[in-house]
């Protein structure tokens, strides 16, 4: 039989959403392997189970998991778990590590039955001579900063850490939504990064007035990349035609916009791109203003927020949420 999976929750970690959702998925995902479920402190997991939306779904995820067959629960607490946790009939056995008396380190009363031991008889823990070794695995976290991912590898996922690399599935048209301050710079020069691993023949526009943009949309030599971070003077004075003009020339875009400015503009000429339903929705947007992208059904996100993080979005699809590479000349 497999060794069984030991999954070790600490109780003052409780608050770190992202490493719960991960060590319960850990049990989750084991059948037909058998887990042992070993939890710190079980009255702050109770405690905190009401307080909020992430914490009530956790919770929820928790008591199905000890509710499997091939899972042990074992758990400390320093109350009565039958009052304060509401899991007090899952317990086969509970001893209680207080009595009369001075207080001696491992000795505890039964409080209900433990083989044949009588409730209300005296224990005493011994340890083993050569206690058993086990493996301490510690979930990977979504990281803040992600240095290098390869050429091609725009960002990494939140579900498996694993990078999304384009090769040369590169969309042609590409926006970053999201308020100032989530990172949309950043992330507009790393796709330009992995655009041009992509196109080793291809030239890199980047436009700041209505003079570059027909400057770059009139160079036909080789395929370009508009680039265009936010330049609402620019925007002031195209139309949707100029744009849907440089893309029949076969030319890629890649924006970075506030929603902020889409909400306020119904003419502006990124709307008829941003229905297209392709990019990347970072900060509070990724929450407040993901149905730009034409989603209305996120799965309830673990991981904190940070600058360069949101959902990648493919064609009215959220893919996963992920953490963007940073670019080679660091974050701005």
């Amino acid at each position: 039989e497999p060794v069984p999976l030991i999954v070790w929750f600490e109780g003052r970690r409780i608050d770190d959403l992202e490493t719960v959702d991960r060590m319960l998925r850990e049990v989750e995902t084991v059948r037909p392997r058998r887990a042992l479920v070993v939890v710190e402190d079980l009255d702050l997991w109770s405690d905190r189970q009401s307080n909020s939306r992430h914490h009530l779904r956790l919770w929820e995820r928790f008591t199905a998991v000890i509710s499997r067959p091939d899972v042990t629960l074992v758990a400390t607490c320093t109350r009565d778990p039958v009052g304060v946790s509401r899991l007090g009939e899952r317990f086969d056995h509970v001893l209680v590590m207080r009595g009369e008396g001075p207080v001696i380190p491992g000795r505890c009363r039964v409080d209900k039955t433990l083989g044949s031991t009588p409730i209300g008889a005296t224990m005493q823990w011994v340890l083993a001579p050569e206690p058993p070794t086990f493996e301490v695995r510690r979930p990977r976290r979504l990281p803040l900063v992600v240095n290098d991912a390869g050429d091609q590898a725009f960002a990494v996922r939140a579900t498996d850490l694993e990078p999304i690399v384009l090769h040369h599935d590169v969309p042609t048209v590409f926006l970053m939504i999201g308020p100032r301050g989530s990172g949309r710079t950043t992330a507009l020069r790393r796709w330009t990064e992995v655009w041009t691993a992509c196109h080793s023949d291809g030239v890199v526009h980047r436009i700041g007035s209505v003079d570059d943009w027909h400057a770059a949309v009139n160079d036909t030599s080789a395929t370009g990349l508009l680039v265009i971070d936010d330049a609402p003077s620019l925007w002031s004075r195209l139309t949707t035609h100029d744009v849907n003009d440089a893309l029949t020339r076969g030319h890629h875009l890649v924006a970075a916009v506030t929603p902020a400015v889409l909400r306020a503009r119904p003419e502006h000429p990124l709307h008829d791109l941003r229905r297209r339903r392709t990019g990347l929705i970072l900060g509070s947007s990724a929450h407040d203003d993901v149905e730009l992208f034409g989603v209305f059904d996120l799965d309830l996100s673990f991981v904190e927020s940070a600058p360069g993080r949101g959902w990648f979005v493919d064609r009215g699809e959220a893919v996963d949420l992920v953490q963007v590479v940073l670019p080679s000349g660091g974050a701005s």
